[in-house]
Parts: C-alpha cells; sequence; structure tokens
C-alpha cells in the first residue's frame, strides 16, 4: 500500500533511526576490538613484570611495567563501560524504529479498512438505487406477466434487508479501522486462509475388452455388469480373468468386427441374471477355465477341472479283452 510519500515524516524519522543505529553498531564494534587490545596487552605486561620479577629486576623497573599493566586494565574497564553504554543506545534505536515501523503499518491497515468501508457506502446507495428502480419496473409489468409480481415481491425484500445488512459490516470495518489505530486489534490486514490442495486421485489402469458374453464382476465396492457383445472397460486384474476364461476378448478381435452392437444397444444386464458370467469366481490358476455353475448343463455333467500342475500319471480302464 503507497501511502506514503518519500518525503513522509514518518518515513524520514524511520530512515534516521537507522543511520544511527548503523553508526552505533559500528561505534559498539570498533569499543571491542579496542578493548581485546588493552587486555591483550595488559596481560602481555603482567607476564614481563612476572618475568621481571623472577629475574631480579628492581622496584624501579617494576612499577614502571605494572604502571603499564594498570593503564590497560583500566582502559579495558573504560572501553567495557562504553560498550554497554552503545548496547543500551542500540537496543533504544531499534525499539523506536519498529515502534515507527509499527505505527506506518497500523495507519496503513486502517486507511485500507477505511476505504473498504466507503467503498461499502457507495456501492451501497448505487445498489439501492437500482434495486428501487426494478422495483418499479416490476410492478407496472406485473400487470402483463405474473413472473413481474414474483420478482417485485423479492426485489423488494431484498431493498428492505440489504441496506441494514450493508450498514453493520461497514460499522464493524469502521471500529476495526480504529481498533488497528489504538493497537487493541492486528496492525495487518488478516490474510486469507490458503486453499486445500486439490488432491487428484490417480485412476487405476485399465483395459477395454470386447465381452463375448454377458460379464458381472466387484469393482470400488459396487457390483457392475455388461452386455454381451459390448466393450467394457476393467481393470487390469479383472481383465486378465475375462481373458482366461474366455469371457472377453482383445478389442483387435475378429469377433468384435462381427458382433458388435448385435445385441442392439440394450441397457447392462441385472446382476441377478442367470447366464451372467462372475469373473470374481474365475480362479486364479494359470490356464483355468471358469465353467459357470448357474449353467444346468453344465452342473449336471459334473465337470471337474484335472490339476496339470504335477508329472504326467497313468490312468488303467478296465474293459473287454480284444485277444
Amino acid at each position: 500500500m503507497a501511502l506514503f510519500s518519500k518525503t513522509d515524516p514518518a518515513t524520514k524519522r524511520q530512515r534516521d533511526l537507522e543511520a544511527k543505529l548503523t553508526a552505533q553498531r559500528a561505534n559498539r564494534d570498533n569499543l571491542t576490538e579496542r578493548r581485546k587490545a588493552a587486555e591483550a596487552s595488559a596481560a602481555a605486561h603482567r607476564e614481563r613484570a612476572r618475568k621481571l620479577a623472577g629475574d631480579g629486576a628492581d622496584d624501579t623497573a617494576l612499577s614502571a611495567v605494572e604502571a603499564a599493566m594498570r593503564r590497560e586494565q583500566d582502559r579495558a574497564a573504560t572501553l567495557g563501560d562504553a560498550i554497554g553504554d552503545a548496547e543500551a543506545t542500540i537496543a533504544n534505536l531499534e525499539r523506536e524504529i519498529a515502534e515507527t515501523i509499527d505505527q506506518r503499518c497500523r495507519a496503513e491497515t486502517a486507511a485500507a479498512v477505511t476505504a473498504l468501508a466507503d467503498k461499502w457506502v457507495t456501492a451501497g446507495a448505487a445498489f439501492d438505487a437500482a434495486v428501487a428502480q426494478l422495483v418499479d419496473l416490476a410492478d407496472e409489468s406485473a400487470v402483463i406477466t405474473l413472473d413481474a409480481r414474483a420478482l417485485h415481491v423479492f426485489l423488494d425484500a431484498v431493498r428492505q434487508q440489504v441496506p441494514p445488512a450493508a450498514e453493520v459490516v461497514t460499522s464493524v470495518l469502521r471500529d476495526h479501522a480504529k481498533a488497528v489505530l489504538n493497537k487493541t486489534a492486528p496492525a495487518s490486514l488478516p490474510k486469507p486462509a490458503p486453499a486445500a490442495p486439490v488432491v487428484v486421485e490417480q485412476k487405476p489402469p485399465t483395459r477395454t475388452l470386447f465381452a463375448m458374453r454377458s460379464i458381472k464382476w466387484r469393482e470400488d465396492g459396487r457390483l457392475r455388469t455388461a452386455l454381451q457383445w459390448s466393450d467394457v472397460e476393467l481393470s487390469l486384474a479383472v481383465a486378465e480373468k475375462a481373458l482366461r476364461c474366455g469371457a472377453c476378448v482383445p478389442l483387435t478381435s475378429e469377433h468384435r468386427k462381427k458382433l458388435l452392437g448385435a445385441r442392439g444397444g440394450q441397457h447392462p444386464p441385472s446382476p441377478d441374471t442367470p447366464d451372467l458370467t462372475d469373473l470374481d469366481a474365475v480362479s486364479d490358476v494359470s490356464d483355468a477355465k471358469f465353467v459357470n455353475p448357474n449353467d444346468p448343463v453344465l452342473r449336471e455333467a459334473n465337470f471337474v477341472v484335472l490339476d496339470r500342475s504335477r508329472e504326467a500319471r497313468k490312468i488303467a480302464v478296465a474293459g473287454p479283452s480284444i485277444l
């Protein structure tokens, strides 16, 4: 929000404070380096005095070195006090800058909220005038069409209900602007909640086949059916079963070219239809063939699927001798 020009007093004050802060931080860093040098010099003088004393130096020589040591110690203490003063000044400047920024932000926020309230007033006046005109038009048209009478009732209710509600919203906005300036409301406008990420569920891979027989299978918890001689989209696992038992063939099959739509595009059969091939009942054994348990002919014939996964077996069959 560009509510302040380059010559705004608040902006100038903030820049002046930031310049002072930069200078104070540089001064503190300089004092810190000087104190380190003084402490190192004092330590060197102390070491020299200790060595002189060990070598038997007289008091005059020791006094000179000790005086230099104390001078450096006093200098380090003085610089330490100056650093403390600089730290206090820096803290005050940082606080003043923060307050200045907060005041500017509050002024901008309050101005934005007030402008929003003013827009409500302007738009409300235009809305009220437009609705009043529509109410009059509907009243005049009601003698010709009954729809205009119903519209007249609706628009009249809108004209009575919208202005009071808009006035409440405007009042709340102005009160919020005052609260921002009084520091009883946040300094900045609330940010809208981020939109929830759209999760796109990946559809499992499928395969389209041509149904040679009417089929049924369960998918996503629902029982589905497909009519004979029509294309059907199946999951890969169910499609593999449909191909294995011969209930379906690939789209490239010659059967599809001859029989597609031969049943006249009827609706999918009911799951209770007795001649449906249940793909869920197809065995997972490789090359297994599905026998419909509802087929009375196949059921009475009592066909048994032989287990050919083991070694070949010899079968002896009794019969009359031909010799």
